[in-house]
Parts: C-alpha cells; structure tokens; sequence
C-alpha cells in the first residue's frame, strides 16, 4: 500500500517533543487518519 503523511514538529512543555500527523492511503480504501506522538518524559 501507498500513502501520505504530514507531520509538523512542535515543542511542549519542558522541552518534550510532540508529532501531530496527518495521514491517507492512496490506494486501496483511502482511509486517513490523524496520530499524535508525545515524547515520554522520564
């Protein structure tokens, strides 16, 4: 399968990172789909 995906980087509190994507298959069914990845802080 084939597909997009956006993700523009943004910095939180203390430093943590966090990755809001955007995403959608261009083949098959198409579906999209909208992650958010927050670093873990230790």
């Amino acid at each position: 399968m084939t597909g997009i995906c956006f993700t523009v980087p943004e910095i939180l509190f203390y430093g943590r990172l966090r990755l809001p994507e955007k995403w959608e298959w261009t083949s098959s069914d198409r579906s999209v789909g909208e992650p958010i990845l927050d670093e873990k802080q230790t």
